[in-house]
């Protein structure tokens, strides 16, 4: 906490003239959710949002910052569960010539940074159509509070160079690194090359090749094609191999991340304005488990309505997938999500055989207000009743 805050105070000292000497353009939200849950017994908790983000007239100094802090009705919360910082960095661009860009603290940065946060720097320089960025620092700590990992023991480095049109062929290839670490060993230590490539009019191919050399073992594979082959018809196979690399934060984690591979094809025929039908097809293998699916779905500008097939070891399934929200009147959206499905790339803790759903009433009130109200409920082998109440009300300026 000592450390983070002086650290702030030395860029307040430092770059604090500088945006006080020119005019400021101040944005942010502030949104409170309201979540009721019942498990062993009720409970309520109430969670704050404040995103503030302040910048120079030319926006070439910006000071990001967003904090949460949560009440639980029914128990009293130690500080670092109530206050978590996502967010909070001094962001510089258009230096030298509108070519380098640089954030300075903790920001939201997802290669190889567990629940997507890094306190550190982060430096873009581009040079043409061409992109070069390099970054470095530590893991933020899994609570989001002020505190500061020490560098040694969650060490993250890491960049790519980024060439766009290479030989003039529409293809943009990245070739990346990064190094993770700790005091007792190296985690991570990914060399990769991503790919992306128009060069065929109406086509598109993508590959993601990356290699963790710390643990000898391919982390990302990633072989995907796209063809529009007319103005209604349109397909795309895709041939995925992924290890852990990022994992779940939400209100209710009920799963972990595993390995898998995955072969997937699909298509679209627009059957006429803003209807479409979707069907696809997939081979998913995991360390323990295989799996086959066939989905046919019919989708318009308001959401889906699916069928699939589901057919592995854990037994055969025909499943349901229904999402569509209608405006009942002008800015005020209903929605429903529905999914019964055996077969998914996490560790479901004893959640087979579930059924999801949840409806929800989504309020626009202005540019400035909105406000939600969702409700959450599942049934499986467990419970016969799971149910959440969330409420969102947010406002922007």
């Amino acid at each position: 906490m000592k450390k983070i805050t002086l650290i702030i105070l030395l860029l307040c000292i430092c770059f604090g003239p500088q945006l006080l000497a020119q005019s400021l353009i101040f944005h942010g939200q502030l949104k409170n959710s309201v979540y009721c849950y019942k498990d062993e017994e009720a409970t309520t908790r109430i969670y704050q949002y404040l995103r503030l983000n302040t910048a120079t007239a030319y926006k070439k100094i910006v000071f990001n910052s967003m904090v949460r802090v949560l009440s639980d009705a029914n128990v009293d919360l130690a500080d670092k569960q109530r206050f978590q910082t996502w967010q909070l960095n001094l962001q510089f661009q258009k230096l030298f010539n509108n070519h380098l860009k640089m954030t300075i603290g903790r920001q939201f940065f997802h290669p190889g940074v567990m629940m997507g946060a890094l306190d550190g720097i982060n430096a873009e320089y581009s040079i043409g159509k061409n992109l070069f960025q390099v970054y470095g620092g530590a893991e933020s700590t899994i609570s989001r509070s002020l505190d500061l990992n020490q560098a040694e023991n969650r060490q993250v480095v890491g960049g790519f160079y980024q060439i766009s049109n290479l030989l003039s062929t529409k293809t943009t290839a990245q070739l990346l690194f990064l190094h993770k670490a700790d005091t007792s060993a190296t985690l991570w230590q990914i060399a990769g090359l991503n790919i992306n490539n128009r060069y065929f009019n109406n086509t598109t191919l993508n590959i993601q090749a990356h290699y963790n050399t710390a643990n000898d073992n391919i982390q990302r594979l990633l072989i995907a094609g796209q063809r529009l082959w007319t103005e209604r018809l349109s397909t795309s196979v895709e041939l995925k191999m992924q290890r852990p690399q990022i994992y779940a934060n939400s209100f209710y984690t009920i799963f972990s991340a595993k390995p898998y591979q995955r072969v997937e094809l699909n298509g679209s025929y627009r059957l006429w304005d803003n209807v479409h039908v979707n069907a696809g097809m997939y081979h998913i293998q995991t360390d323990d488990a295989a799996a086959n699916c066939v989905q046919v779905a019919l989708q318009n500008q308001n959401g889906s309505l699916g069928v699939v097939y589901e057919a592995g070891d854990a037994g055969d399934q025909v499943s349901l997938a229904f999402d569509y929200g209608l405006e009942v009147i002008h800015n005020l959206v209903f929605s429903i999500y529905t999914d019964y499905s055996k077969y998914r790339t996490e560790t479901i803790y004893e959640f087979d055989d579930q059924i999801a759903n949840a409806a929800r009433l989504s309020w626009r009130l202005s540019r400035h207000f909105s406000a939600d109200v969702e409700y959450q409920w599942l049934t499986n082998k467990y419970k016969t009743s799971d149910s959440r109440l969330l409420n969102h009300i947010s406002c922007r300026w």
